[in-house]
Formats: structure tokens, sequence, C-alpha cells
């Protein structure tokens, strides 16, 4: 028959055990839900009308309100023809942005980034029906989380 003789010392080392063994199983927790979230809004589309330029351009705020910062590495504006295209995500035309407009961009915890957006991009003119019904923005960041938001909607 044997008898287990447990002294505080193994009881402390047991217990010891238990909350060092729970607080690393929570920072792991903690760890892999840290991300950054990037919120994308139109904040309006306006009309540039000056000596050089006269254009529809879309104003689009990416702020990040997540907890660690994030790098854009990818920013496009991609048209559809109509909803089931959409829906699908077939897109008619797609537009990616380069160094010279400013990507890759890096957002840091509570930066917003607006960028002016054209509707005539690269001689494409994504105001006109002919191009699109449907013209959206979508981003890929350097954890490769994509997310898209709608800038224009030909209305039926």
């Amino acid at each position: 028959m044997n008898t287990y003789n447990l002294t505080i010392t193994d009881i402390l080392a047991a217990w010891g055990a238990l909350i060092a063994t729970s607080i690393l199983i929570w920072d792991v927790i903690k760890w892999r839900r840290q991300r950054p979230v990037i919120s994308i809004l139109t904040t309006g589309i306006g009309y540039e009308r000056n000596s050089v330029v006269e254009q529809f351009f879309a104003l689009i705020d990416l702020s990040n309100i997540g907890s660690i910062p994030t790098t854009i590495t990818n920013l496009t504006i991609e048209s559809y023809l109509d909803e089931e295209s959409f829906s699908q995500k077939k897109y008619q035309d797609k537009t990616s942005f380069t160094k010279e407009d400013g990507i890759p961009y890096t957002l840091k915890v509570g930066d917003c980034w607006q960028i002016k957006i054209p509707m005539v991009i690269r001689g494409k003119d994504f105001k006109t029906t002919e191009v699109a019904d449907i013209v959206v923005i979508a981003i890929r960041d350097a954890f490769n989380s994509y997310k898209s938001h709608t800038i224009y909607r030909l209305k039926n």
C-alpha cells in the first residue's frame, strides 16, 4: 500500500505550476487575438475642377483600430458589371496602386490614412455605367488580411 506524504513545498510547487501554465495559456490566447483591424469608410464622392484637372473622386479613410500596426501592401479598385458578377466576385476590371501612389503604407495603431481616389484611373472612367455598376476598393495588409468596401453603386 502506497501512501503519499505531501509536504507544503510539494503543494506550493503544484500550485505554482498550475498558475504558470494558466498564464502561459492566457498569453497564447491573447497573442493569437492580437491583430490589426482595418476600418474602411467612404467619406464622400466629390468633383474637382481646376486649370489642370477636372474629375470625380472618392475620399476613402483607412483606419487601424486593431491592437498592432500593419502595412497596407496591396490596394486595388475593382469594378463589377452587375450584382451577379459582384456576388460571384468576378470583376470586370481591376486597377492596382503602386509605389508612386504611396503603397506600401504603414498604419500604426489608431492612425487614419485618407486617400483621394480619382474615378478615372489610368484612362478608365469608373463612374460611367459602361464600365461598372459597382466599384469596390479592396486592401490587403502585411498579415494577408483582405477587406473590401463598396465606393460606388449604381442605383437600380
